[in-house]
């Protein structure tokens, strides 16, 4: 329900219709003002004949956006153009085609962007972040990424009935993959990003060496089959170690399987080198035989 206050003439239309069809606008004269059953009202006055949106229940709600619109809750705010505020409490749609479906203090600055849960920040375009009940911000600040606080743990199904997760991150902050991980037309190349530092050699024998102070612990893990027996290191003793990375907590990927590769390079030389040796030896020992067999005979 709502109510119209009205300044001196005013024509009101209740649903105006474009193409046949109902369009769920007011029009409104110069003067007038939508405060609706709620005591919630337009943030402005409408300008004369424009097409004004309207929100549905809900108490101390806020439309000022073009075509914006707030289906309820308290104290929601539809401030940019197409945005959206489906309901819950303190959420702001600000962005232009922004939407919130509800929760609590929730924000989609950017256009484009998508907020649920609680505290949930989309501020850069075409972001969609989702924060669970944690009482803290939860900010998205990369353009048209996917950003999700679960701190319950992440769970994915791919069978209806009797089946575990595919995948999961669990508290631990450990994922784990059931099945065969398949990478298809994938492909590495170091340095080839634009901003990339040149390529160069590395000592395989020095990374070898350094692979030395990384130490390797084992640990369990708890699954949902049971406890799991897991090797691990310490990222900060990896990036003491090869310097590698700018964050001492996380060792990417490729920096571990480069040196990993640099470490079996060297173990290969090195069991190369042996085996020459061992040949030389095995020759100069065939020759010792032989002369001794010949000083044998000349007794």
């Amino acid at each position: 329900m709502f109510r119209t206050t009205i300044g001196a003439w005013a024509a009101l239309a209740l649903v105006t219709v474009a193409a046949g069809q109902p369009k769920a606008a007011l029009q409104f004269a110069p003067g007038s003002k939508v405060v609706f059953g709620d005591n919630s009202e337009l943030s402005s006055a409408p300008e004369p004949g424009a097409e004004v949106p309207v929100g549905h229940g809900g108490i101390g709600n806020t439309v000022s956006g073009t075509n914006a619109y707030v289906g309820g809750g308290a104290s929601n705010a539809a401030t940019g153009s197409h945005s959206t505020v489906s309901g819950g409490r303190l959420n702001t749609a600000g962005g232009g085609y922004a939407s919130v479906v509800g929760g609590s203090s929730n924000a989609a600055s950017g256009s484009y962007s998508f907020a649920a849960g609680r505290r949930a920040k989309s501020t850069a375009n075409g972001t969609f972040t989702f924060a669970d009940s944690s009482n803290s911000d939860f900010s998205n600040t990369i353009a048209n990424s996917f950003r999700v606080r679960s701190t319950g743990g992440f769970f994915v199904f791919t069978k209806l009935v009797g089946g575990t997760e595919t995948f999961q991150v669990n508290t631990q902050g450990n994922a784990l993959l059931t099945g065969v991980l398949i990478a298809e037309n994938t492909s590495v190349r170091p340095g080839a990003e634009p901003a990339a530092r040149s390529a160069s050699t590395v000592d395989a024998r020095t990374v070898l060496n350094r692979l030395d102070r990384v130490a390797v612990g084992e640990y369990v893990s708890n699954a949902e089959s049971g406890p799991v027996a897991r090797f691990t290191f310490a990222p900060e003793a990896f990036q003491a170690a090869f310097g590698l990375g700018d964050d001492p907590e996380i060792v990417s990927l490729l920096d571990a399987q480069a040196v990993s590769f640099a470490s079996i390079q060297a173990l290969h030389a090195m069991i190369k080198e042996r085996d020459e040796r061992i040949d030389q030896l095995e020759a100069a020992l065939e020759n010792l035989l032989v002369r001794v067999e010949s000083l044998d005979s000349g007794i």
